[in-house]
């Protein structure tokens, strides 16, 4: 799932992606970036889907033109959100901060009427439309 949203991604932006690590890709020049994370399909319509989104992967975002590319089990499209967003609403997420001083922050989707998804920012009662950022997956091979 996680190589047909990256294709789908690289296709989208005419750059093709090389993978730097598990979640971590960029482009030959390391300018476009992306971290990509799946989720499976929660049996819930208020929140079928949810993320974690990791501090290190926030850096290495910044470092260039960066997007969280959030796949979703069961759909034949993903969303790429820019790096900036997140940082402009980092402080409307939940997060979870473990003893051993690991944060990450809860990108929980819901969904809007007519079925299309949103983020959920349930601290401040906003959801964001992710239709403006979707793209289609890769054709598996």
């Amino acid at each position: 799932m996680k190589d047909l949203a990256i294709r789908g991604f690289s296709s989208f932006k005419g750059t093709e992606l090389i993978r730097r690590g598990r979640s971590y890709f960029w482009s030959a020049d390391k300018v476009l970036r992306a971290c990509c994370t799946v989720s499976k399909r929660y049996n819930n319509d208020y929140q079928p889907y949810w993320f974690a989104y990791h501090p290190k992967w926030d850096e290495f975002l910044l470092e260039g033109d960066g997007y969280l590319i959030l796949a979703c089990m069961g759909l034949e499209s993903a969303f790429a959100i820019p790096q900036r967003w997140l940082a402009e609403n980092a402080a409307n997420f939940n997060a979870t901060e473990r003893e051993e001083s690991r944060l990450y922050w809860h990108i929980p989707l819901t969904t809007l009427d007519g079925g299309k998804l949103a983020i959920n920012l349930s601290k401040v009662g906003r959801k964001y439309p992710l239709e403006p950022h979707r793209f289609l997956l890769a054709v598996p091979s």
